[in-house]
C-alpha cells in the first residue's frame, strides 16, 4: 500500500497493491501461514508499474538496472533461499519485457508451473487479471493533527486509529516523553488495537475486489 500526497491540488490517495487470494483458495486455508498455499497473487510489482505509469519520468528500463546490480554483484547478506543468477535473470526479463511480464508472459508461466508443482492453487488466470486499485486514504484526526494512511483492507489504519483513540484518553505531555508510564501506555493501546485487528480483520484483498 502507498500513500500519495499531491501538492499541487492537495488531494492524497493510496494506491493498493496487497497480495490477493487465488481464485481457488479455500476459506480454510485463510489462516495457513507458510507452504505453497499460503501464497496470495504478488502485487507488489503491478503497484510500482502503475506509479511509473502515472509518475515516472525516467524509464522503466533504467529504474531496474539498480537492482538487477544488486542481485548480480550482491553488497549485503541475503536470504540464502534467494539464488541470485536466477533474481538477476528474472529483473534483466521484467527491464526488458516489462513489469507486466510477470502476470501475463514468461515469468508468470514460470510462476504457476512451480507452485502448483509444489502443491499449491495459483492459476495463470489469477495473475493475469491482477490490478492495483487508487483508493481514497483513511483520515484520522488526532491531537489537531489530520493523519493518513490506506484504508480497508488494510488493517494498518485501523490499528492506528484504534490505538490514537486509546492514547486520547490519557494525558501523554503529563506522563513524559519516552518515560516509562507513557512506553507502557503506547504498547499496551497498540497491544489491544493488535489482539482487535486479529480477530476482527483479514487485510488480503479478495480477488472480486480487484478492478
Amino acid at each position: 500500500m502507498l500513500t500519495y500526497y499531491e501538492a499541487k491540488s492537495g488531494s492524497i490517495w493510496t494506491l493498493d497493491f496487497l497480495p490477493t487470494a487465488p481464485a481457488a483458495a479455500k476459506p480454510e486455508l485463510a489462516g495457513t501461514r507458510s507452504g505453497p498455499t499460503s501464497a496470495g497473487v504478488p502485487g507488489l510489482l503491478a503497484g510500482l508499474d502503475a506509479l511509473h505509469r502515472k509518475f515516472g519520468l525516467r524509464p522503466w528500463k533504467e529504474l531496474v538496472q539498480p537492482a538487477i546490480a544488486f542481485a548480480r554483484e550482491g553488497g549485503m547478506p541475503s536470504d540464502p533461499r534467494l539464488a541470485p543468477r536466477d533474481l538477476t535473470t528474472t529483473l534483466l526479463r521484467i527491464s526488458e519485457a516489462g513489469p507486466r511480464d510477470f502476470y501475463d508472459g514468461e515469468i508468470a508461466g514460470r510462476i504457476v508451473t512451480n507452485v502448483k508443482s509444489a502443491g499449491g492453487v495459483f492459476a495463470f488466470q489469477d495473475l493475469r487479471s491482477y490490478a492495483p486499485v487508487w483508493r481514497a486514504p483513511m483520515q484520522i484526526q488526532f491531537n489537531g493533527y489530520d493523519i493518513y494512511a490506506p484504508p480497508a483492507p488494510s488493517a494498518g489504519a485501523l490499528v492506528i486509529g484504534e490505538t490514537l483513540n486509546i492514547l486520547r484518553t490519557f494525558d501523554l505531555v503529563a506522563s513524559g516523553f519516552q518515560s516509562p508510564k507513557t512506553i507502557h501506555l503506547v504498547a499496551e493501546a497498540l497491544r489491544r488495537a493488535s489482539i482487535d485487528r486479529s480477530h476482527y480483520i483479514s487485510d488480503r484483498r479478495p480477488r472480486d475486489s480487484v478492478s
